[in-house]
């Protein structure tokens, strides 16, 4: 299974709105097949794994990361596949959070006289990376996550603006290879006038070998980004959401191919976010990673587009009444207002503490038994 999951996070970030899953197929205590989500209209795991295996499908034991489908869709069902290949036994990470599967592969499989394992050791990472899809397939709007680091003062930069490196190389890192897994990396005109960043994921110092995120969202309500930023010169797709006529818009000229202009209504923190958030669940994107700055991401919590919060907490004290911090927008004016997390985590990532946690009212695409 943990080969599964390492093939289901290749799959992540390019296959959305199909979840990645990752498939291994061991057979006399040997691996003969495995495979990985392609996106539509390719196969399935299942499938890509049983067309490896060939012959030595047959009495092999599958492992998957998600249940299999049991409906035709872009392709028949994987349960189909299986059984007809004559795999003997299968275990599966997780069920399908889908209406159209949630359990009828799982009963399938076991009424052709499969043995069916659905054991929760790698239930937690499973869920991790069908989590966008789970959300998306729920309420038609991808899984907004919003990520800063900051210090244990509460502060995203210096008063002179340098905010390179409050963390540890351990959580740039991670945050790589998130990126790597998402749909979509969204920054505000602030953060990409303040840092130019570039907004690929680059895990290990590398690229990549195909462009990740598949999409980098910048809110430019005035179109004030200059066509030499770096995020529209990397590979990939880009999106500037703006709120004014593009012939008004001078800096949006010359910007290269892959970079798509979005004219949306003024609206609450400059655009209307609500309509970009809807947008991109209607384009299949999955999971939105937003990473600052502080008036996108508080302008997100406001209008309660917000589903989870990412906060990376680094030792250190910057100081200074001028230092700004990573949350703006209107805020709470009572303390029992303000959305206090629920199923928090914290991790230790070298020096640094991770806290992730998800808003109130955000959970209802998290199945009770990945709680």
């Amino acid at each position: 299974m943990e080969r599964a999951l390492e093939l289901a996070a290749r799959a992540a970030g390019i296959v959305s709105p199909r979840p990645p899953v990752g498939c291994v197929l061991v057979n006399d205590g040997q691996i003969v097949g495995e495979g990985f989500t392609m996106p539509s209209p390719g196969p399935h795991a299942e499938v890509a794994a049983l067309r490896e295996a060939g012959g030595k499908a047959k009495g092999a034991h599958a492992y998957t990361t998600l249940e299999p489908c049991n409906h035709y869709g872009n392709t028949p069902p994987c349960t189909d596949a299986l059984l007809n290949a004559g795999v003997a036994a299968v275990t599966i990470a997780i069920q399908d959070p889908d209406p159209r599967v949630d359990g009828t592969g799982i009963r399938r499989l076991r009424s052709a006289g499969l043995e069916v394992d659905v054991p929760e050791t790698h239930a937690a990472r499973a869920w991790e990376l069908i989590e966008g899809f789970a959300r998306l397939t729920k309420t038609r709007r991808p899984l907004v996550v919003a990520k800063y680091a900051m210090s244990l003062d509460g502060k995203i930069a210096t008063r002179t603006g340098d905010s390179q490196w409050i963390t540890s190389e351990a959580a740039r890192e991670r945050v790589h290879r998130q990126r790597a897994e998402v749909d979509a990396v969204m920054v505000g005109s602030g953060t990409a006038l303040a840092d130019n960043p570039r907004l690929t994921a680059r895990p290990g110092g590398e690229l990549t070998d195909i462009p990740r995120p598949r999409l980098r969202v910048l809110i430019d309500t005035a179109g004030q980004i200059p066509p030499a930023a770096r995020m529209f010169w990397e590979p990939g797709a880009v999106l500037v959401a703006y709120a004014i006529r593009s012939e008004d818009a001078g800096p949006l000229i010359g910007l290269p191919d892959n970079v798509e202009k979005l004219e949306l209504p003024s609206g609450y923190g400059g655009i209307d976010l609500v309509m970009l958030i809807d947008e991109l669940g209607t384009r299949g994107i999955g999971t939105v990673l937003v990473e600052g700055g502080g008036r996108l991401i508080g302008s997100l919590i406001d209008l309660d587009l917000v589903d989870k919060v990412e906060a990376y907490i680094a030792p250190v004290v910057i100081g200074g009444v001028e230092a700004p911090g990573p949350v703006a927008g209107g805020g709470a004016e009572r303390l029992r207002d303000a959305p206090r997390l629920e199923r928090v985590t914290t991790q230790l990532l070298g020096i640094d503490t991770l806290i992730t946690g998800y808003v109130p009212g955000h959970t209802d695409h998290i199945p009770e038994t990945n709680a």
